[in-house]
């Protein structure tokens, strides 16, 4: 991919890679990450992650895991074994949060592992993000440790494979084609997670744990939507100076 980016784009920008880099690569980090960015193609994974350095690439433990849609992905033995090596885990849309994808996803935190997290849930080419699955809302709140939240704003993955083309091949161009990454500060959850663990030891019926646990779901998931938007907001400067729309 890093290859890819070299050779078929124009222009490469990456702002504040360090953000992302500093969290996973340091070696007394005893939380788990989670990375979430905007979707503008079936491309921006596994494309984005040629931005990172070498030396990451060949330390397993720093190799994210993510989340592929099964029906896309998971479609024969050899594309099978291709994405389960590629740490990607099979999911079912429309079956809910609490599908295997999830607790298998869960299991990867428990371990520290770093889980790459598309939250629209499928590809958006519009101009403004959908809302967000409440399935990352239910790994960060149920996590053994609170996860160390990453959002990242990428651009450009939309003009190099366009969802109107009917062939879906990407076209990239060394001529004008331009990829735009920003990573934004990390998110703490931990004051929201301490305060829904108070409430609900309160609570005595399953009614009353569902109904704010639900509650806590929503406000977690529009936090991350918001400092996603506010840094696709705050990158249009640099988007624009890259050569794109923003």
């Amino acid at each position: 991919m890093s290859a890819f980016l070299k050779l078929g784009f124009n222009k490469v920008v990456v702002d504040d890679l360090h953000k992302l880099t500093d969290i996973v690569e340091d070696p007394l980090r005893n939380q788990p990450v989670i990375t979430i960015t905007n979707h503008e193609s079936t491309m921006d994974d596994p494309v984005m992650w040629g931005v990172l350095p070498l030396r990451m690439r060949w330390q397993p433990r720093m190799v994210r895991w993510t989340l592929g849609a099964q029906e896309l992905l998971y479609r024969n033995p050899a594309a099978n074994a291709f994405f389960a090596l590629g740490q990607t885990i099979p999911t079912v849309r429309g079956d809910g949060i609490y599908q295997l994808a999830v607790e298998i996803a869960l299991r990867r935190l428990a371990d520290n592992q770093w889980l790459h997290v598309f939250p629209e849930g499928r590809v958006n080419q519009g101009t403004e993000m959908l809302r967000f699955k409440w399935g990352v809302g239910r790994m960060v709140m149920e996590s053994e440790r609170v996860p160390i939240v990453v959002p990242m704003f990428i651009r450009g993955m939309r003009e190099v494979l366009p969802l109107r083309q009917k062939v879906p091949l990407p076209r990239p161009s060394p001529f004008t084609s331009v990829f735009y990454m920003r990573v934004g500060d990390p998110i703490d959850f931990t004051p929201e997670l301490r305060e829904w663990k108070r409430k609900r030891a309160f609570l005595t019926t399953i009614e009353e744990k569902e109904a704010l646990d639900e509650a806590v779901r929503i406000a977690i998931v529009d936090r991350m939507w918001g400092s996603l938007d506010a840094l696709k907001t705050s990158s249009s400067d640099s988007v624009i100076a890259a050569g794109l729309n923003p």
